[in-house]
């Protein structure tokens, strides 16, 4: 099954909300929130075997590529990060020092958005997987960004 495929059979699940302006299909969700500034979360997996190869790539390289991804689709909607939550999946035993490495993957992108892990969860599985969930706030509603909405003289910014 594609993609797109499974985002349409699953589309009716999701109930309309105000406080969803923008809900599933695009590349983050945007969550009115309290402080009254959007909240946009969105997340994104790699899995060994199928976003890297450990033979290809190096550890630090595939944190730094999660977490780029997910910051993408951030920046995507027009927002800032504010923080991400890690979801490990480890195969049995993983040393302590190579998921040091994978997390040594996060620091330059950490320090140019000036963001720190919130959380996350660590599980066992039979391959190297992450999955990371951002969170971020757009600072100006009006500056939305959607798929389909570009309009002459915008720029395009491709990230990652």
């Amino acid at each position: 099954m594609r993609e797109e495929e499974l985002i349409q059979a699953l589309l009716g699940y999701f109930k309309e909300s105000e406080r969803i302006p923008v809900g599933p299909g695009d590349d983050a969700l945007i969550l009115k929130a309290y402080t009254g500034r959007p909240l946009i979360l969105t997340m994104d997996a790699q899995v060994e075997g199928v976003h890297f190869d450990l033979k290809l790539m190096r550890l630090p390289q595939v944190g730094h590529r999660a977490l780029a991804a997910a910051i993408s689709d951030i920046a995507a909607m027009g927002g800032i990060p504010l923080t991400f939550l890690v979801n490990l999946e480890l195969p049995l035993h993983f040393p302590l020092r190579e998921v040091q490495e994978l997390y040594e993957g996060f620091h330059e992108l950490m320090d140019a958005f000036c963001i720190s892990p919130g959380g996350g969860n660590i599980n066992q599985d039979s391959r190297l997987g992450l999955v990371i969930t951002v969170a971020g706030e757009l600072p100006d509603p009006r500056r939305l960004l959607r798929r389909g909405n570009a309009q002459e003289g915008d720029y395009l910014v491709v990230t990652g």
